[in-house]
């Protein structure tokens, strides 16, 4: 009889477990689907969209349009055409403000370039644009440059916590013209 009872509490208490062990196992087949799932959503083809999403929200020449692009956070840091760097979000969008208010239309190109590195809650991109711009004063210009954008995952969206928008130098004279420079200044001594 004793033996008998000790059965029945035995299998009182293994199907609890059981059931726990057949829910987990259940659960870890099902969760690394969702997220691959997850992970396939959020594909290169995504991140190309966004990034002429971002540049389109900037050729409306007002940073309100493309504050939903970016993380509000005050530490953050952006590099961009000038002044140097802005700490912020709200001195980004401050700043764009004075640069922007020289444009009367700018109209950037597709990106062709676009590379997309993925790394857990963390994307970098990297592309060149190209800008096709009209100032106030009427004069046509267009702009040439290289863009990065650090985008991380804050709370369910992906926003760029860094950003560096630049223009390259224009390249040095040949090297023949400079000789013929110093050699002309050193004549003239």
């Amino acid at each position: 009889m004793r033996t008998t009872a000790w059965k029945e509490a035995t299998m009182r208490y293994q199907r609890p477990v059981l059931w726990l062990v057949t829910v987990a196992a259940l659960a870890g087949g099902i969760f690394p689907v969702r997220a691959q799932l997850k992970a396939t959503t959020y594909d290169a083809a995504y991140f190309r969209s966004r990034m002429q999403q971002v540049l389109e929200a900037w050729a409306t020449l007002d940073p309100s349009n493309a504050a939903r692009f970016y993380d509000q956070d005050a530490g953050n840091v952006y590099f961009d055409l000038a002044p140097m760097k802005y700490n912020g979000w709200k001195a980004y969008a401050d700043g764009s403000k004075e640069l922007l208010a020289e444009f009367s239309s700018g109209k950037f190109r597709p990106i062709e370039d676009a590379a997309v590195h993925r790394h857990g809650t963390l994307t970098w991109t990297t592309a060149t644009w190209t800008l096709d711009a009209v100032m106030k004063s009427g004069e046509k210009q267009q702009l040439a440059g290289r863009w990065t954008a650090i985008w991380e995952m804050r709370g369910g969206q992906w926003l760029i916590v860094h950003e560096h928008f630049s223009v390259p130098l224009p390249p040095p004279p040949k090297a023949t013209a400079r000789a013929s420079a110093q050699t002309s200044a050193s004549a003239g001594k």
